[in-house]
């Protein structure tokens, strides 16, 4: 079993649930992407068929991508095709590709943390639970099922709070007060 890795969820607008708005320039996508490939930990980024300008780029850079093909249905159909792609990983770290939380610091706390906590999450700017979010590799088979909204869920019950680390996003360190 290898380390636990990253998959990184960028569709056509570079975030979930806006098929509409217009691709991610080029330079904005590497530059979503440099935190990823600087952490070390193995990386794979979902596309939807709306992004597949970004393919060549990311061969070039030797990063392993796929395409989903039920992008369109949201994240959590994102985010299955990640990790069922990825199904030897100890554990994944799953991110956006415009996600604020993103650095390599919390990449690697975040990594770093899934041995002791099942679930460890970033908490953005306003308190919120944020991306990206850790989940160890016992969870991959429900984070494999997008029907069953797991990776909403997991965040949004109150009975996971124990089993939940939170990172603050400026400090990349435990926040006490779960």
């Amino acid at each position: 079993m290898s380390a636990p890795g990253i998959v990184l969820v960028a569709n056509k607008a570079g975030c979930l649930d806006d098929f509409s708005a217009s691709l991610m320039p080029l330079p904005e996508f590497e530059a979503a992407l440099r935190p990823a490939m600087n952490s070390a930990l193995p990386l794979f980024v979902v596309l939807s068929a709306s992004n597949r300008l970004w393919e060549s780029r990311l061969d070039e850079l030797d990063i392993a991508w796929g395409v989903c093909p039920d992008a369109q249905q949201g994240v959590d159909h994102c985010v299955a095709f990640g990790v069922h792609s990825n199904q030897d990983w100890n554990g994944w770290l799953i991110d956006l590709a415009r996600s604020p939380g993103a650095s390599t610091c919390v990449y690697k706390a975040l990594a770093g943390s899934i041995s002791q906590f099942p679930i460890a999450s970033a908490q953005g700017t306003a308190g919120n639970r944020d991306y990206p979010i850790a989940f160890q590799s016992r969870f991959g088979f429900s984070l494999m099922n997008p029907g069953n909204n797991f990776l909403t869920r997991a965040l949004a019950t109150q009975e996971n709070k124990s089993q939940l680390l939170w990172l603050n996003l400026s400090l990349a360190q435990t926040v006490d007060d779960i």
